[in-house]
């Protein structure tokens, strides 16, 4: 669940007004020690900005009108995933792949006043851009004329997630579409086409059934004067945990095409047969939201056909995302005009071309709006409009972009008003429950936001009136250097609280409020944890991947709270096979961790304590397998669990009655001890 915190911040302008048409993050770059960077692109300008806790302009550069002239005005933006280079697609179809490096420079310098002087800057050293390659795409399509093309990367996804093997060999190349419904794969290193397929081969199965189908007119009348009209493309975007690309056509129509393990199209599927404005696709939950020319967003669930022909997707209708209920429509907002779910796949953001910005959850609950109630009583709008009153968004959404780990939404509007041709920074904060071990029945709800977490305790009837939020800044010697937080677990007693980061990890004491951190700068480096879980309160277990030097798979290990260093290490267990963690959980002295080809490991946890000054402390713990559990084949359309939890276990003094209907199901005389291994109940 996202909630929308503090005031939209604005930032940008040294663009001269002019609308910025295309913001992107450099996505791969968020799980590797290179600078996090946003770019943006006005017609003629390419903007970068730093892109960690601050927002200063690091480097940007004016095209000539020489260049304007021959290749045309920008109009889309991609990152090379290695964020290396940009790649910015023309109004006359040409390709411009621009090199980034870091200058000595030292931003900072002259950017900042003497009385910000403490004021730690994310990356404080400017980029530097140069023209690598000029690409013309009509010759390469094979093409008389491109007025424009759609671009999208082919690897989406940072190299944790599970679904971004699918798509290794096209990883390091560029997809492009042409308006004559020609797919291109262009390689980042010579700008070749190196894979070429007209969409116009490509069989497409009908529509679904779904609110925007035409319920008067013949279904396959529908394709096939669909199939004659102008192929003009509006809309290109990509997902590697779904294998599929998803199209929009000038005329309304959105299909997906699903791609095999190389990239290429096999074949598709019509979403809708008019109205399409844009699509987003959410590999994570399998879903595909498709942008209306009314309004609303019409949700799907996409899944493998199931049939003979595994190139076929199946698609059916879940849900609509609609402000009528609030007496806002389309003559308010206009068409859909951009849309992008969160990393985490359980939010999506929406932007209307006329006016407005929202947020959904998953399941269609409205938890951010920039527009006010306009029919019936007055209701405050969920995000404030900010010290002078002005509505943010006001003059519609060009283009949205979610931050690393959400918790900022960038999004650029039209050219009027106090914001027009800038960046609106909206700040979100996001449940604690979902990125990390939480114990059953905790007394404690965490919310983390970007620089600090929000604490409610005491979360019982009789107190609300007593409801407070308790604001917990993250440690500056942490956060600077490993921003954003990626993961948090409380204890079982809620006095315990961790993070982490990029690297290394943070522990925080509830009852002293003090925070320990790693004491050696080159240790913290080696740890990069992927999931959290703490130990009887005492020791926080760690799955920390492997410095790629050695074999790149990932370990498990416990340190006690007390002291963060490698010489303290209760226990160091590599994860066998190479395999990658995907969810860990652990109470009592039970361990389960689900790993990304869909295997359930159980341990059982026996620490070993010594008496220290009359108390007893952690000096070593054993991790014993208890059981290995295949999950692969049944679990639905073979994706990993979103969560993980023990069972409580069951009732020590259960009445006599009980044991004997349990021994008469076991078919034995008398009853059987329970299994230690399953003293901690069952799992879910």
């Amino acid at each position: 669940m996202y909630f929308g915190l503090g005031w939209p911040q604005v930032f940008g302008g040294e663009h001269g007004g002019s609308e910025l048409l295309d913001v992107k993050y450099n996505r791969q770059a968020a799980s590797s020690l290179s600078t996090l960077l946003i770019a943006a692109i006005s017609e003629h300008t390419v903007f970068v900005w730093a892109g960690g806790l601050q927002r200063i302009v690091l480097g940007q550069l004016r095209r000539t009108e020489a260049s304007l002239a021959a290749d045309g005005t920008n109009e889309t933006l991609a990152w090379k995933p290695d964020s290396s280079a940009l790649a910015i697609v023309t109004s006359t179809g040409r390709l411009l792949l621009y090199a980034l490096k870091h200058s000595a420079h030292d931003v900072s310098a002259f950017r900042l006043p003497a009385e910000y002087a403490m004021v730690q800057l994310g990356s404080a050293h400017g980029v530097e851009l140069s023209l690598r390659a000029c690409v013309d795409l009509r010759a390469t399509a094979c093409c008389p004329c491109v007025p424009s093309v759609a671009a999208a990367t082919a690897a989406d996804f940072d190299d944790d997630q599970a679904g971004s093997l699918q798509h290794q060999a096209a990883a390091q190349d560029l997809v492009v579409l042409t308006d004559e419904q020609v797919l291109l794969r262009v390689s980042w290193q010579s700008g070749e086409a190196v894979y070429r397929r007209s969409l116009l081969d490509v069989p497409l199965a009908a529509a679904p059934p779904s609110p925007a189908s035409d319920a008067k007119g013949d279904a396959e009348a529908a394709r096939t004067a669909a199939a004659a009209a102008a192929g003009r493309i509006r809309w290109l975007t990509s997902d590697s945990a779904l294998a599929c690309y998803a199209v929009v056509w000038l005329d309304g129509r959105a299909a997906l095409l699903s791609a095999d393990g190389s990239g290429g199209v096999q074949g598709g599927q019509y979403v809708v047969w008019s109205g399409a404005t844009s699509v987003a696709l959410n590999g994570r939950h399998r879903l595909a939201a498709v942008g209306m020319a009314a309004g609303d967003v019409l949700v799907f669930e996409v899944g493998p056909s199931g049939g003979t022909n595994q190139a076929q997707l199946a698609l059916s209708y879940a849900r609509c995302f609609t402000l009528s209920h609030w007496g806002i429509g389309e003559s308010h907002t206009g068409p859909v005009s951009t849309m992008q779910w969160t990393r985490d796949g359980v939010a999506l953001a929406v932007g209307w071309a006329h006016r407005g910005l929202a947020v959904w959850s998953i399941y269609g609950c409205r938890l951010v709006c920039t527009i006010p109630q306009l029919e019936g009583s007055y209701v405050r709008s969920s995000v404030s409009h900010g010290p002078s009153g002005a509505e943010a968004m006001r003059d519609g959404v060009r283009c949205v972009e979610w931050g690393p780990e959400s918790y900022h939404l960038v999004a650029s509007g039209g050219c009027r008003g106090d914001t027009g041709g800038k960046l609106v920074q909206l700040s979100f904060g996001k449940s604690g429950q979902a990125s990390g071990s939480w114990p059953a029945g905790s007394q404690r709800i965490v919310l983390m936001a970007s620089d600090r977490l929000l604490i409610l305790s005491c979360y019982t009837p009789r107190h609300l009136d007593d409801l407070s939020w308790t604001h917990l800044a993250y440690p500056e010697m942490y956060i600077s250097d490993n921003w954003p937080i990626r993961c948090v677990a409380v204890s079982a007693d809620g006095c315990q609280l961790a993070v982490a980061g990029r690297r290394g990890l943070a522990l925080h004491n509830l009852v002293t409020n003090r925070w320990r951190v790693f004491g050696d700068r080159t240790q913290e480096l080696e740890v990069r944890c992927v999931a959290l879980a703490w130990y009887d309160s005492q020791a926080i277990i760690v799955v920390s991947s492997v410095r790629a030097e050695q074999d790149g798979g990932q370990q498990l290990l416990i340190y006690p709270r007390s002291h963060l260093d490698r010489t303290s290490l209760l226990a160091r267990h590599p994860l066998a096979g190479g395999r990658r963690c995907a969810l860990l959980e652990c109470t009592q002295q039970q361990l389960l961790l689900f790993t990304t080809d869909c295997t359930l490991y159980q341990y059982r946890l026996a620490a070993t304590a010594v008496n220290s000054n009359g108390q007893q402390q952690l000096r070593s713990v054993q991790l014993q397998l208890v059981r290995e559990v295949s999950a692969r084949g049944h679990l639905p359309l073979q994706l990993p669990p979103l969560s993980l939890s023990l069972l409580p276990p069951p009732a020590r003094h259960l009445p006599a009655t009980a044991f004997g209907k349990l021994a008469s199901a076991r078919g034995c005389g008398s009853p059987t001890p329970p299994d230690p291994a399953a003293a901690a109940g069952g799992w879910t």
